[in-house]
């Protein structure tokens, strides 16, 4: 009885062991690790360079930063509700040109040539779930700035005008109230044109690319993802700078001021903020 008292006894010793190794392992297993071989790296890996922009970090505790809020957190859902209101004006400020019949404006949109419009127009129509999609990853961009900021995280790096613009709008968050919208959903806005008005020669290097980074760990698989399973992300971020950016340029309130007298056609007008948007020309995600 004795010896099999004991061996139950070092049975749950070994198992307890064991579940302490588990419990270890999950905790650091969506840590980057320092991996210098080339060996193991695909040329996408070696491209994006991921496991070296984001060593030692914990990629789980970064997409934490980027979920949408919960209910309870009611500074954060008022953030994210007013971007998802900017987000879905800046959308409808774009049909306002097709139902103005500015033709041009979806090709040069389209466009990622400096000097040459795309053959064929920015889409017109998004199905609802695409859309509401596309728009979350701006809110969950936005939401990682404005945390990472509150937290003094110093791996956000931010120019000047971004920090000016977070400080804006901790402030008006600090005393919100409804009266207080349109002057949360401006600051918002100047925010998101900051972030995609960043130059890759810029000191601080680019929080959008820092965010896609992010993105591009699926914590779920505990992995980088794949291209085919990235560009999709990609391809919702960029329509949201695209939108907003026409925004920026072409601002809704404003388009009835263009006559056949203008000295700026909107197009001109739309051309002047286009490097922002083509390859090489001021950020790349």
């Amino acid at each position: 009885m004795a010896t099999a008292s004991f061996m139950d006894q070092l049975l749950e010793d070994l198992i307890g062991t064991a579940r302490g190794r588990d419990v270890k392992h999950q905790l650091k297993i969506n840590t980057v690790q320092d991996n210098t071989s080339l060996i193991t790296k695909t040329p996408w890996l070696r491209y994006n360079r991921w496991d070296k922009k984001f060593v030692g970090q914990d990629m789980n505790v970064l997409h934490k930063l980027t979920d949408l809020p919960p209910a309870t957190e009611i500074a954060e859902t008022i953030i994210s509700d007013a971007v998802a209101r900017i987000l879905g004006a800046c959308w409808e400020g774009y049909h306002d040109c097709l139902a103005r019949e500015w033709d041009l404006i979806p090709f040069w949109l389209r466009s990622v040539a400096l000097e040459k419009e795309d053959t064929k127009p920015f889409r017109s129509y998004i199905a609802p779930y695409t859309l509401t999609r596309y728009i979350g990853y701006w809110q969950s961009y936005i939401l990682l700035c404005y945390r990472m900021y509150n937290l003094w995280d110093e791996r956000l790096k931010l120019t000047r005008t971004q920090l000016q613009n977070l400080t804006e709008i901790r402030t008006i968050m600090n005393r919100y109230t409804e009266d207080q919208v349109l002057q949360l959903e401006q600051a918002l806005f100047n925010l998101s044109v900051s972030l995609i008005c960043h130059s890759d020669y810029a000191k601080e290097l680019s929080s959008l690319i820092y965010y896609t980074g992010i993105r591009g760990y699926n914590v779920d698989y505990k992995q980088w993802r794949k291209p085919q399973d990235y560009t999709t992300i990609l391809a919702g971020v960029q329509f949201c700078i695209r939108i907003i950016m026409l925004e920026y340029a072409l601002p809704t309130d404003s388009r009835d001021e263009f006559t056949e007298y203008s000295a700026l056609t909107p197009v001109m007008k739309f051309r002047e903020i286009r490097k922002w948007l083509i390859d090489g020309g001021g950020i790349s995600c």
